[in-house]
């Protein structure tokens, strides 16, 4: 006989969909050798050695899980400079022009509420 497992808390769940996410984002960007660039001072690190940075700060899901917002960066950059958010924002608007950066900060005051479902689905979307 199989013993049934406990279902993760939604909690738990939100995490493991953030650790897939940040290892997407960070691995994503890396080139052949594994290497890749902060975001914000362009140090060169392996893949593995950075976190994944949001330009719009909170932990809430609005901001938390989406993919244009979220880049790699080293950590002095992100932990100690809190994000360096005054150059991270400024990149992304050369990027994406100032009216898209006005809309994902509108967006990011607003509320999203996820289930177990759309975390899970998180899960498999960045792990592949």
């Amino acid at each position: 006989l199989r013993m049934a497992r406990r279902k993760c808390s939604t909690r738990a769940l939100k995490r493991k969909a953030w650790v897939a996410c940040s290892r997407y984002v960070r691995s994503r960007a890396a080139d052949s050798h594994g290497m890749v660039n902060c975001f914000t001072c362009g140090q060169l690190l392996h893949w593995k050695a950075t976190q994944a940075s949001h330009a719009i700060p909170g932990r809430h899901n609005r901001v938390l899980f989406d993919l244009e917002l979220i880049r790699p960066c080293c950590y002095r950059c992100n932990v100690p400079l809190r994000g360096q958010l005054h150059l991270f924002a400024a990149r992304l608007i050369k990027e994406n022009g100032l009216a898209w950066w006005e809309r994902k900060e509108f967006e990011s005051r607003g509320t999203l509420k996820l289930t177990r479902s759309d975390y899970e689905e998180l899960i498999r979307r960045f792990s592949v």
